[in-house]
């Protein structure tokens, strides 16, 4: 295989590698908002479910709960998004650098759209470290909740 051949595959596999990697946090990420939903109905469904003589403690407990799972799911969600998009375009960078060689803007746009795929996954990143943020005022407002009735 010509050299120049050969670093033309090696240029094709490197997105390949990203759109791996994006495919490993978007399961992790997938996961935890089907994990959040889940608990979101369950809290809902608690709510719905409580009488009206119960507690106010429990219900102001499982209604900020819900908005703080609102807001990690919505969260999740975004970072999904942005993972899905990563993937397109580093499946657009591997295109560019086969056509690269008929013209030199594929060269220009892979690049681009490398660096583009890049910045979405860390932004997808920052979105998940946010999410994880908030998990753990869940968990807090959880443990108030027991202190109260304690």
């Amino acid at each position: 295989m010509p050299a120049e051949l050969l670093s033309l595959v090696q240029s094709m596999v490197t997105p390949a590698v990203m759109i791996s990697a994006c495919g490993l946090l978007l399961l992790s990420i997938s996961n935890k908002l089907g994990r959040v939903v889940d608990r979101t109905r369950e809290l809902n469904s608690e709510d719905r479910d409580l009488a009206t003589d119960v507690d106010g403690v429990r219900r102001l407990s499982i209604r900020n709960q819900i908005d703080l799972l609102l807001r990690r799911a919505l969260l999740l969600r975004n970072a999904c998004g942005l993972l899905y998009l990563a993937v397109a375009v580093f499946a657009l960078t591997s295109l560019c650098v086969g056509l690269s060689r008929a013209a030199h803007v594929f060269e220009v746009l892979m690049l681009v759209l490398f660096v583009l795929g890049l910045a979405t996954v860390v932004w997808a990143g920052i979105l998940a470290y946010l999410e994880i943020r908030l998990s753990h005022h869940a968990i807090t407002e959880e443990i108030k909740e027991l202190r109260l009735h304690g």
